[in-house]
């Protein structure tokens, strides 16, 4: 599962933007970050800016990295 795209994970619109936009593109690399440094990655979606809505993106790549049996690094 580490080799493939985050595409694969299935998420929001959103989700994989957040993860697109800052040039997380492979699982591999996803699996590297924590839970708090997805918390502080820029999002271009003024809807999306605000804490509270990046917590629930996170909380989606989570659970979808969960589902898949891997977990992000924990620092």
């Amino acid at each position: 599962m580490l080799d493939k795209t985050i595409k694969e994970l299935d998420l929001s619109p959103a989700a994989y933007i957040l993860l697109i936009t800052n040039g997380i593109k492979n699982i591999s690399s996803l699996v590297r970050y924590s839970k708090n440094e997805l918390l502080n990655l820029n999002i271009s979606y003024e809807k999306y800016s605000k804490r509270s809505a990046k917590i629930k993106l996170v909380e989606e790549i989570i659970t979808k990295l969960e589902d898949n049996g891997l977990r992000l690094e924990i620092n």
